[in-house]
Order: C-alpha cells, then structure tokens, then sequence
C-alpha cells in the first residue's frame, strides 16, 4: 500500500510538470517529458532525492525557457532560443557539480540542488535587463549556493584536536540515527516483526557488550546498529590469492580501505555469531544490519558483505536509513511463527535490557 501511495504522488508530480511543459515548444516538452519519466523510475526504484533532483532540472527547465521566450517578446535584444540554451546548459552543470561533491547525503544534495535550481530561475527573468550579463550572475550566484551549501565537505588537514572533536560529532550523530532507526522499527512491528529493543549480550570473555536493537521476524534474526562515518563506501580492487596464485578481485572498503572497513564492522560480527550461537539459531538466519542516516555515501540499495571475525563469518547489510522499512518489508520469510516466538522469548529471558 505505502509503495502504490508513493508511486502515486510521483505520477501526480510528473503529470503536473507534463501539463506545465505542453504549453511550450516540441523541444522543451520532449526534453522535460524525459526528465519527468526518468524521476519516475527514480521515485519507483526508492531514490526520492534523486527523483527530486532531476523533477527540480524539469522545472528549472521549464521555467527558464517561458521567462526567456517572454523576455524574447519584450525587447528584440534577446533571442529567446539563445539565452534558453545557456540556461539549460546551466541547469545541468549545476545538478551535476552537486551530485559529484563527494560527502554530503542525498537530502542535502537534493536540497541543494533545489536551491540552486531556483536561483536561475530568479535571474533568468532578468535577461530583459542585460541579455549578456544575467546568466552569467545567475550560474555565479548559484554555484555560490552550491559552495555554501557544501561547505566542509572537501577533507582537510585536521588539527591536533580534530580527531576528538570528530569522535564527538560522530557520537552525536549516531544518538540521532539510533532514534531515527528506532522509530522505523516500530513502524514494521505490523508487519510480523518483533522489536526487542536495546540488550546486552553476556560475558564471552571480551566483558558484556550492548546492542543497539535485536529484532525477530520471519526472515530472521537481526542485529541492528546505527552508524556514521565520514566517508565513502564502495568496492575497490584487491588482491586475492587462490591456490598460491595472486589474482584480481574486489571488496568494499571505506574510503578505498578495505581494512579500515572490515575492523569497524568486526564488532557487529561479533555479535551477530554471538547472538546465533546464545539462541541456538542457523547463522544462516542471523544478521547485521547496520543503517547509515547521514555523512556515509553507499551505493544505491543495500550493500550484503561477509565479515570474518574470530575465526567466524557473519553476514552483514549496509542500508542507508530511508530505505530501511521497504527493505526490511521485501525480506523472504525464512522462519516459521512458531519459531518467532521462541527466538523472543529466549531473547527476553537471556539478554537482559540496557539499562
């Protein structure tokens, strides 16, 4: 039902847009006709943000050639077909210098998107004025909005005192994600899933050790953990050695390290195969699944990985956090209800609560 209501108002926003662009020329309403199909697929396939994007150089579009076709009939200084295409070349700079800058999440890159977007439209008006100088003010001024807006995401030489200050922020952002994903969990508890809340695991050893959240449902038992990192997730070459021979392969790494990837996830393995091996459950049904909200760039959809540690694999999900209730609704059934309710009650009685 949520998805029939989301492709619903995509398809009342693209038909809005496609009304709006009949009113121009051929070429404006085919080119915006294709932009509005392509935010569809975009809004469909679970990418809001880049649907809202291509929709925000739709209208920028749209909106640009009506004000220069007006400008046109004002003065004869301005030829309406020119100064279109300089801010349609425009548009699309903007949207693609926003989408390169490497650090910022899709919310922020949308937004800025928007924002910029609308500072063209502002000035393309003004070509009445000055046919030569507006575009021009108008890329200036928005690429000043993209600056702004991206301030800080460009990595520079920390200080002495940075890497505290970073651990603070992280911190603070991860209490933030943690609610956020805990108020996403409790949305799915009607879809057969069971949210167990904050536990801790006992003593292996390593001392007693928290989980974020432990929830049950029919496609498992999950491990869930809020994270943020600043960086990129994303599969690199590595070198990889079968039966004595180096030979090419590829592994997801953090920033282009696979190790510094691998050791921040080390922990949730562990507690993964910790959590399978207390409730006496398949690993195979056991999983991590740790949910970025903000700073973490991962590639479209979710990210499944293997993580050794201790001499024991778990299996672990990457997800940014926007896509977590579809994602968690999409899961196959793998257990059986009578076995849901066992899983929590073990879980009730031999993890106590976080205090």
């Amino acid at each position: 039902m949520r998805g029939i209501k989301v492709v619903a108002l995509g398809a009342l926003v693209v038909f809005v847009v496609l009304v709006a662009a009949l009113q121009g020329d051929a070429a404006t309403t085919l080119v915006v006709g294709v932009l509005a199909a392509v935010a569809l697929v975009a809004w469909w396939r679970r990418s809001p943000f880049a649907a809202a994007s291509v929709l925000s150089l739709a209208v920028t579009l749209l909106g640009t050639s009506m004000t220069t076709a007006w400008a046109g009939d004002q003065t004869p200084l301005v030829s309406p077909l020119q100064a279109g295409l300089v801010f349609w070349l425009f548009a699309f700079v903007v949207a693609v210098v926003v989408w390169l800058v490497p650090r910022p999440d899709r919310r922020n890159r949308a937004l800025t998107t928007a924002m910029a977007h609308a500072v063209l439209l502002v000035a393309s008006p003004f070509v009445v004025l000055a046919p030569s100088a507006a575009p021009i003010a108008g890329l200036c001024a928005a690429m000043a909005v993209v600056a702004w807006r991206c301030r800080g995401s460009v990595r520079t030489q920390p200080s002495t005192s940075a890497p505290h200050a970073q651990r603070h922020v992280g911190r603070v952002a991860e209490l933030r994600g943690a609610g956020r994903t805990a108020e996403v969990l409790a949305a799915v508890c009607s879809s057969g899933w069971q949210v167990l809340g904050s536990r801790v695991l006992p003593d292996n050893g390593a001392g007693p050790r928290p989980v974020e959240q432990v929830l049950v449902g029919p496609p498992g038992v999950y491990v869930v953990e809020t994270r943020s990192w600043q960086g990129d997730v994303a599969l690199v070459d590595a070198p990889g050695d079968e039966a004595g021979v180096q030979v090419a392969t590829q592994a997801y790494a953090l920033d282009g390290d696979t190790t510094e990837l691998a050791a921040r996830l080390a922990p949730v393995a562990r507690n993964v195969r910790q959590l399978a091996d207390l409730l006496g459950v398949d690993p195979a049904h056991a999983y991590g699944l740790v949910v970025f909200w903000d700073g973490t760039y991962l590639p479209e959809g979710a990210v499944e990985l293997t993580v050794l540690a201790e001499n024991s694999r778990a299996e672990l999900v990457l997800l940014n956090g926007d896509q977590l209730d579809h994602w968690l609704r999409q899961q196959p059934m793998r257990l059986r209800k009578r076995n849901l309710t066992r899983l929590a009650n073990d879980v009730e009685t031999n993890l106590p609560p976080v205090p």
